[in-house]
């Protein structure tokens, strides 16, 4: 059970958690045949997966696995009348967007708790185990200050604030990682809201070498977003912590990927192991999954060490994959560099791409209803929705005036 990154997100219907695992398990048991039930669902909230969780006992599980936690965070328009008018009382704008996120966390930590004591009663009274996967993200590769926004609490310094993010991003490109570092520090000691500086001065580390430092950096960028007008769902440290410390209290056993994925790489991960801001990639989805077989299979009978082995997908497929993952960070602000890598490894795979990055470029710049394009013919044939399901989707009145428009 889960959200959209135990659904494979980009990948599905060629790769799911779900059936990397299943296969990793009955690859690892020879008497028995495990079955695995994917009711793993797109923007699964708390709320629903509760749910879902209830009702999946009608189905009779020998275990519940969960993979989720990256849309636990109470949103702004979640907050009481009660809440905003404790908001609205702060003096200034820097302590009431501290103040929203300290309630934020209260209300998702109380949510999550809540969350917990179900699970545990549903997994006391049906006599079945808990596994719980919790998430990682993109540290390394993901800017969470989009488009490279400034969100000053003080707007009186912002033109002093992107005075230094210009000279820190000459530095950089310099190499004078010295002097870019003392500026980030001076830009976080301005601005500790935005991700920004801290992005800067986890770069500056990265370069030096100072891995740990650097990682942290990245986390706390991350963790800002709590603070921003947009939201990009991710797992927060508050958030992983707090599952950490409720699964233990009910015995439940844990898959903690921000500890397990040090191991890989530089142990920061990146466009290593995630396509976007929290969605795997086909090793990351592997990588994953070999862990949490590697949990399960001694609740089995079994016990070892689960190689991967990673199933031959069609060029064409992975190279659609790495264009929708291109849109989609896209829309969500992302350097020109990070969008370029991706349409290059499409076109490496699959030259034949090209067509539908042609046809999407004419459906979105000529300026005509879309379903009045002829390019929507061939955007429709090529089943992209089948793999980014978000692509055409228009949930009410004011969507669909945008979409004739």
């Amino acid at each position: 059970l889960g959200e959209s990154v135990a659904r494979g997100f980009l990948y599905e219907p060629y790769i799911t958690p779900a059936s990397v695992l299943e296969k990793m398990l009955n690859d690892n048991m020879e008497e028995r045949e495990v079955e695995i039930i994917d009711l793993t669902c797109l923007g699964l909230g708390l709320l629903d997966l509760e749910k879902i969780c209830k009702d999946a006992m009608l189905l009779e599980p020998d275990m519940i696995v969960i993979f989720a936690g990256n849309n636990w965070k109470v949103m702004i328009h979640d907050l009481s009348d009660e809440d905003r008018k404790e908001l609205l009382s702060a003096n200034g704008q820097y302590k009431m967007l501290k103040k929203m996120g300290s309630i934020i966390k209260h209300k998702t930590v109380a949510q999550i708790n809540q969350f917990m004591d179900v699970l545990a009663k549903l997994s006391q009274s049906n006599d079945i185990p808990v596994v719980f996967v919790i998430p990682e993200n993109n540290l390394k590769g993901w800017k969470h200050n989009f488009g490279g926004e400034i969100f000053p609490f003080n707007v009186c310094c912002l033109n002093e604030l992107i005075q230094h993010k210009d000279e820190i991003e000459q530095a950089m490109s310099d190499g004078n990682y010295e002097i870019a570092k003392e500026k980030a520090k001076k830009l976080i000691e301005m601005d500790n809201i935005s991700s920004i500086g801290y992005e800067y001065l986890a770069q500056c580390m990265l370069h030096d070498g100072n891995l740990l430092q650097a990682r942290n950096y990245f986390e706390i960028a991350r963790d800002s977003g709590i603070y921003m007008p947009y939201d990009v769902r991710c797992c927060y440290s508050f958030i992983s912590h707090t599952i950490t410390e409720r699964a233990k209290e009910h015995h439940f056993l844990t898959v903690n990927l921000p500890k397990l994925f040090r191991d890989i790489g530089d142990g920061i991960p990146g466009y290593d192991l995630f396509i976007d801001y929290c969605h795997l990639n086909a090793d990351g989805i592997h990588y994953a999954m070999k862990y949490t077989a590697e949990i399960i299979l001694p609740l089995l009978g079994h016990i070892g060490i689960v190689e991967i082995k990673k199933k031959a997908l069609e060029c064409e497929k992975i190279s659609r994959t790495y264009f929708l993952a291109a849109l989609h960070c896209a829309h969500h602000g992302q350097p020109h560099d990070v969008l370029y890598n991706f349409c290059c490894e499409a076109l490496r795979l699959s030259p034949e791409i090209s067509e539908l990055m042609m046809s999407y470029i004419n459906l979105v710049s000529r300026k005509i209803v879309w379903l009045l394009n002829t390019e929507m013919n061939e955007v429709i044939k090529s089943n992209i929705e089948e793999q980014y399901p978000f692509f055409f989707r228009i949930t009410n009145i004011y969507q669909w005036i945008l979409f004739l428009c």
